[in-house]
């Protein structure tokens, strides 16, 4: 499995809140919200748990999604220990290939995209308030990109004691490229200069840098996370995990 992988803290934040994980099969990007720091301990927090937990296994997919549970609970525990800290939540979105699949989990507005055969697909739907008014049809999609409650969440780790998970599985091919992404690549680089961009080709990590460089290019008012992924036949056959 082939990696590439680029966090920024963008042009305007004064701090990183993002963060990112490569572990064994899974990888991962998390989006940290709060005060001060808080969103930094927020999503490191969150991934360090995600990483830590067994996914062994019969069913990667409950497996998965057991891992954001248990990182969702470090979050809202740490969220009680101390006044700084109240509130505070990520994004977190998670993919384990495994059984010659990958398995996605998924909570916020980072995304997961699969490009395969010149194509870019979203994989994962957004859980912000105006992804629902697309899913309404009160907006367009391109009129999301500036709505001014672009960046309210309908749901997020660390708020809750529980929390609702959307689980995706894909078929893993050696020709796809993975991409996970936070919102400071997706709401100022649309999905058709993404796609353009992935159709350079290069390697992955030639190609995150293409992606973060171009968010930087469009102002980056935000964090930029960006993690590309390949794989090998080796290891889609042998991902039996």
């Amino acid at each position: 499995m082939r990696v590439g992988a680029v966090t920024d803290r963008g042009q305007l934040r004064p701090s990183n809140q993002d963060g990112y994980r490569i572990h064994d099969r899974l990888v991962a990007v998390a989006d940290g919200m709060g005060g001060h720091q808080a969103g930094e301990v927020a999503s490191a927090a969150a991934l360090e748990a995600l990483v830590s937990y067994p996914l062994e296994g019969d069913d990667p997919g409950a497996a998965l999604v057991a891992a954001v549970h248990e990182a969702n609970r470090r979050v809202y525990t740490l969220s009680l220990t101390r006044p700084d800290y109240a509130g505070m939540g990520t994004t977190l979105t998670a993919a384990h290939l495994a059984g010659g699949r990958w398995w996605i989990a998924h909570v916020g507005d980072s995304r997961a995209y699969l490009y395969r055969q010149g194509r870019l697909r979203q994989v994962t739907r957004d859980h912000s308030v105006v992804a629902e008014l697309v899913a309404l049809g009160y907006l367009r999609a391109d009129e999301a990109r500036t709505h001014p409650q672009r960046h309210l969440l309908t749901r997020a780790l660390g708020l809750e004691a529980t929390l609702e998970v959307d689980l995706y599985s894909l078929e893993a091919r050696p020709e796809d490229r993975l991409l996970l992404c936070t919102d400071g690549l997706s709401s100022v680089v649309s999905d058709a200069t993404m796609r353009e961009l992935l159709a350079r080709g290069g390697s992955p990590a030639e190609q995150a840098a293409r992606l973060a460089e171009k968010a930087l290019e469009q102002g980056a008012p935000d964090n930029v996370t960006v993690v590309v992924v390949s794989l090998d036949e080796g290891d889609v056959l042998g991902a039996d995990g």
